[in-house]
Formats: structure tokens, sequence, C-alpha cells
């Protein structure tokens, strides 16, 4: 072998290296490691979590009230916009004002 095909494996290796390091050749591809105890490791992973239970909870409540007032306030911009749309429109110059107390209310 040459000096330069020398090199050029020391510089290969110091890449595969590198890549092993930063975890390149153990991504998607790579062996799957099961839990030999599935049963037994769902109740200890319960019991570590049953200090987690009531935030867990006051979470879950935050998440679907979220949940719904993202999905009903579309519907009441819509209808404010409605109300001053037709305020507009008509040719008195006036706004349904208790319709949109009742709608915000």
């Amino acid at each position: 072998m040459s000096e330069r095909d020398d090199i050029a494996k020391e510089e290969r290796m110091l890449r595969m290296k590198r890549m092993q390091r930063h975890g390149g050749f153990h991504g998607i591809g790579g062996p799957v490691e099961k839990a030999k105890d599935f049963k037994g490791s769902l109740i200890r992973l319960l019991k570590y979590m049953r200090k987690l239970i009531v935030p867990m909870c006051v979470v879950f409540a935050f998440v679907i009230s979220s949940s719904l007032l993202n999905s009903y306030t579309p519907t009441v911009m819509s209808r404010l916009v409605d109300i001053i749309a037709d305020g507009f429109k008509s040719r008195t110059g006036t706004m349904d004002l208790a319709g949109t107390r009742t709608l915000i209310t």
C-alpha cells in the first residue's frame, strides 16, 4: 500500500468513529430491545407515576378546555363580525349591541 492509501484509510476510520460517537450507526434501523416482563414494567411505571396523577388530571382538564375553546371561538367571532357588518350595511347605521352582548357573555 502506498502512503496515500494509508492516509485515506485512516481518514475513513476517523469518520466512522465520529459517526459512531454521534449515533450514526444506531439510528432507526438498529435492533429493538423489548421488555422481558411487560406487565411488571407497566405496574412499576404506574407506581412511579402515582404521585403525578393529580397534576396529570389537571393538565388533561386544561387540554380539553383549550380544545373546546379553540373550536368555539371562531364561531363566536364569525357571529360578531356578521352583526357588525349588518350594522354597517343598514341604512340607519345602528348596530345590535344587545346581540353582541349575548354572544360575548
